[in-house]
C-alpha cells in the first residue's frame, strides 16, 4: 500500500479503496473507509471528524462523493462536516444506527435506509447489517480477484499500542480487545444483543468472502498472507 500526499492509504487503486485515520476523542483514532460504487461515485464509510481539508479535497482525484454511510450508531461525529462539504451526497444508516445517532445529535442528516443504498453498490460491494446489534452494526466487503477487502467496523480491532487513560487501557486488556489484532470484545459487550450470533455471522461472512485485507474501525490495516486464517482463528476462539 502507498500513502497519498493527503494521508490516504491506497488499498486498491483500481477499485478506489482508500483508508484515512482520524482522531475523535483525545488520542483515540478511527478509520474512514472509501470505495467506488457502481456509478463511479464514492461511498464514504465512517466519515471522519476533524479531517484535514487537503485529505477531503484529494478525494476529487478519485471521483465524486455520492454517499455517506454511518457504519453503526457510534460513528457519527464527522457526518455534519462531510454533509456540509458534500451537500449532494446521500446519507445512509441502518434503522438502529439512525435512531441512536438522532438521539446523540441534533445535526444528524436525513438518513435513507440501507435498502436504498444496495442498488448503488453494484456486484462487487456488499453492506451487511447485523441484527443482533443494539447500534445497527454493519460490515462492508469489496470483492476483488485477489481477495476481498473488508471494513470490519467495530467487530475486530488492530491497535498495536493502547492509548488513552489507564482505566480504558486496562479494560482493553481485561477483555482481550488489544493490543494487536483482536475481536473487539469490549465494544461487543456494550453493543451486542447476542454476541455469539454476531460473531457467528461474521465468521460465515469471512468464509463466504475470504479477506486479503481487513480494515477495522480502530487500528492498523491488516494485509498479506494469513489474514483469513488469523481472523478465523480469533473468532473461533472467541466463540468457545
Amino acid at each position: 500500500m502507498r500513502t497519498t500526499s493527503g494521508g490516504w492509504q491506497v488499498v486498491d487503486e483500481e477499485a478506489c479503496i482508500l483508508v484515512h485515520p482520524y482522531r475523535f476523542e483525545g488520542e483515540a483514532t478511527a478509520n474512514c473507509f472509501v470505495a467506488r460504487m457502481a456509478d463511479g461515485q464514492l461511498l464514504v464509510i465512517s466519515p471522519g471528524c476533524h479531517m484535514p481539508e487537503d485529505a477531503i479535497r484529494e478525494l476529487g482525484r478519485y471521483g465524486r462523493v455520492g454517499a455517506l454511510l454511518a457504519n453503526n450508531g457510534m460513528h457519527w461525529k464527522g457526518l455534519s462536516q462531510w454533509k456540509a462539504r458534500f451537500p449532494h451526497a446521500r446519507a445512509f444508516a441502518s434503522a438502529d444506527a439512525a435512531h441512536r445517532i438522532r438521539k446523540q445529535t441534533s445535526n444528524a442528516p436525513r438518513f435513507e435506509p440501507l435498502g436504498a443504498l444496495m442498488p448503488l453498490l453494484g456486484d462487487t460491494m456488499i453492506v451487511t447489517e447485523m441484527p443482533a446489534s443494539r447500534i445497527g452494526e454493519t460490515w462492508t466487503v469489496v470483492r476483488r480477484r485477489q481477495g476481498a477487502v473488508w471494513f470490519a467496523s467495530d467487530l475486530l480491532t488492530n491497535m498495536p499500542r493502547l492509548a488513552g487513560p489507564l482505566p480504558i487501557r486496562w479494560l482493553f486488556r481485561l477483555t482481550g480487545s488489544g493490543p494487536g489484532f483482536r475481536v473487539f470484545n469490549l465494544a461487543l459487550m456494550m453493543t451486542a444483543h447476542d454476541r455469539k450470533r454476531m460473531l457467528s455471522q461474521l465468521l460465515a461472512g469471512l468464509t463466504r468472502f475470504p479477506p486479503a485485507v481487513i480494515v477495522p474501525s480502530h487500528g492498523d490495516v491488516l494485509h498479506g498472507p494469513g489474514v483469513m486464517d488469523n481472523a478465523r482463528a480469533l473468532i473461533i476462539k472467541a466463540l468457545r
